[in-house]
């Protein structure tokens, strides 16, 4: 599971190992997916700081949303939000060891996947212009979101630059990589399993003409030749489903908490919004930053749905054309019954 760029690969393995998210580093260059003893105990230094700070956190997020007296809703909207924030933070820490385990085992899988059966298909170029179009706009996506959140953060009138604000806007975007990254993990992964759906999509369709070209002209040999890369491409197909749903599985409530997160700060910036921006008293760059981050946090849950509805379509393009192939091959079996038939 290899990203467009290798710098991003290494940026992202970097930056997942010291937020604690893991303790695995992939290496593009070998294919590798190891576990050291460092990365481990970075990433349970990681774990334990953000759970002893959480309370911290969430106290003073709550301090801060009480402070807004003057609009009740948008204090409940705040407090549900960080509520919620912290939740889905703190299970995310407590499942890493599980997460790990999950993400070595599909990509161990994958790259089975891949040898034995992806890796004699020819690269397609509109495939992956379209594939690294999606994987390149999530991960400026969400650099963006943690940027802007840093920025919202110091924007506040009541900030003071003191040793507590520091260490407080540190855990802020921590505790916001944290959930950003959660679901660009899960994005990767099925981004992955998606790209090679696409390839499989695209030899099923070759191999649709290739058996109703020999169906016409009543090639039974050819059609005999077929059938391994038939019996090759459903292998692949079942593998992949099979890795779509492990991921699922585990990824599942995570995504579902990141989502609800999402949801909740998509309500409240949209709130602010619409009070802000009919008020006189609201400074141009404060609407700009918000502007901004709330179509960033729009575009970013559009690609996740994006995501896992061509995941989706594509998986069943492939079933469909894989039944499409299993009818041709009946109907030759059955006119040449036919015509042996006749012959006697």
């Amino acid at each position: 599971m290899i990203m467009h760029k290798p710098w991003y690969q290494r940026l992202y393995n970097y930056a997942t190992i010291a937020l604690g998210m893991t303790s695995f580093n992939y290496n593009a260059t070998s294919d590798t997916y190891k576990q050291q003893l460092w990365m481990q105990a970075l990433a349970l230094v990681a774990n334990l700081w953000t759970i002893l700070s959480l309370p911290f956190i969430f106290w003073n997020a709550m301090k801060r949303s009480s402070t807004i007296q003057w609009n009740p809703m948008m204090t409940n909207i705040d407090y549900i939000t960080n509520i919620i924030r912290s939740l889905a933070v703190l299970y995310i820490i407590l499942k890493r060891p599980k997460i790990d385990l999950v993400n070595y085992e599909v990509f161990c899988k994958y790259r089975r996947l891949r040898k034995t059966y992806l890796a004699l298909l020819p690269r397609v170029a509109f495939i992956e212009r379209r594939m690294n179009r999606l994987i390149c706009a999530k991960y400026i996506n969400v650099s963006i979101l943690v940027i802007i959140t840093a920025v919202i953060f110091l924007q506040g009138s009541e900030f003071e630059w003191t040793w507590s604000n520091y260490y407080f806007l540190l855990m802020v975007l921590q505790t916001t990589t944290i959930l950003r990254l959660t679901i660009f993990n899960f994005f990767w992964f099925l981004w992955s399993i998606c790209h090679s759906l696409k390839y499989v999509q695209w030899h099923i369709r070759h191999l649709l003409q290739e058996t109703s070209d020999s169906v016409r002209h009543g090639k039974r040999w050819r059609l005999n030749m077929l059938a391994g890369d038939v019996h090759r491409i459903l292998e692949a197909h079942w593998q992949l489903s099979e890795l779509a749903w492990v991921l699922m599985r585990n990824y599942g409530f995570l995504a579902l908490a990141v989502f609800l997160d999402e949801i909740t700060s998509l309500e409240r910036q949209l709130y602010c919004g619409i009070i802000f921006t009919f008020d006189h008293r609201a400074e141009l760059h404060l609407l700009v930053v918000g502007t901004i981050y709330f179509f960033a946090m729009v575009f970013n849950i559009y690609l996740d749905f994006l995501m896992c509805d061509i995941t989706v379509k594509t998986y069943y393009a492939c079933i469909n054309q894989l039944d499409s192939i299993s009818a041709m091959n009946v109907q030759c079996k059955a006119l040449e019954e036919t015509a042996e038939q006749n012959a006697k």
